[in-house]
């Protein structure tokens, strides 16, 4: 099951999540991410740095089905590329270098 977060940074080598899920350091993820409907990529990731940025103290409960109170908590996660990373490498470089032309104006 996918869920959503925020992405905060990414790189050819990774990504900074942020959202209110919970997940544990040094465990693999996949990852799918959506840059439009053309640029989808499914990503397998190590999560190697996780920060508490707001407890779920101080966020609205939430009851979810069978009346079990859901942790609110928001977490940035640091996720590590595994495995065969070569398509979304490829993407970003590429649309880097477009940016950065269009910065400069040509």
């Amino acid at each position: 099951m996918f869920r959503y977060v925020e992405i905060l940074n990414i790189s050819q080598n990774g990504m900074l999540i942020r959202g209110q899920i919970n997940l544990k350091l040094n465990n693999c993820v996949v990852s799918k991410i959506s840059f439009d409907k053309k640029h989808v990529f499914e990503q397998k990731s190590t999560v190697v740095s996780k920060i508490k940025i707001k407890s779920a103290a101080l966020q609205p409960r939430r009851k979810t089905w069978f009346f079990f109170v859901q942790d609110n908590s928001i977490y940035d996660y640091g996720l590590a590329f595994e495995g065969d990373s070569s398509a979304i490498q490829a993407f970003l470089l590429r649309s880097n270098i477009k940016r950065r032309l269009e910065h400069y104006g040509h």
